[in-house]
């Protein structure tokens, strides 16, 4: 490889770091084996953000190993934030299948999908406690759902 090309290269990979953004954020809660019981909430505990404009966004991993009856999962999100007393609940309805049965998210025997699930204000620096819940009404404990994981990133 020439010596400008590897510059080329070289500028190209430093831009594509230099434009990836660090989530404020982020956790993963691994779910029981056997289900996801509806009563059975996973909760997340964030440390105190500065004031400031965050995107949130929920992410699922979904598993070959326990197959997942339905092509959607519905989730309950209830957001709470100390210092502005702020709470909020939020429903999201992640595409898991496409129509010909075949997994919507990437990676292979396990399956990351992404949903955006709104923003959240903060004017004073705040901790905040996030719940998630299943909202499938046909079933106590959902299979097939490897983990589920919590992603917040500031805006600018």
């Amino acid at each position: 490889m020439s010596r400008p090309r590897r510059i080329s290269l070289l500028f190209l990979a430093a831009l594509l770091a230099a434009c990836t953004r660090v989530p404020d954020y982020a956790a993963f809660v691994s779910l029981p084996t056997d289900g996801w019981d509806k009563a059975v909430p996973a909760v997340f505990t964030v440390d105190t953000l500065p004031p400031g404009r965050y995107a949130l966004r929920v992410a699922v991993r979904s598993s070959e190993a326990h197959s997942y009856p339905y092509r959607e999962l519905a989730l309950l999100l209830h957001q709470e934030w100390g210092t502005d007393s702020l709470s909020r609940d939020t429903l999201i309805r992640l595409t898991l299948f496409d129509r010909k049965g075949d997994p919507a998210g990437r990676g292979l025997s396990l399956h990351e999908h992404e949903a955006a699930a709104g923003y959240v204000a903060l004017s004073d620096s705040a901790a905040g406690r996030i719940v998630v819940a299943h909202h499938m009404r046909d079933l106590s404990k959902v299979q097939g759902i490897a983990a589920l994981g919590l992603v917040l990133t500031r805006e600018e």
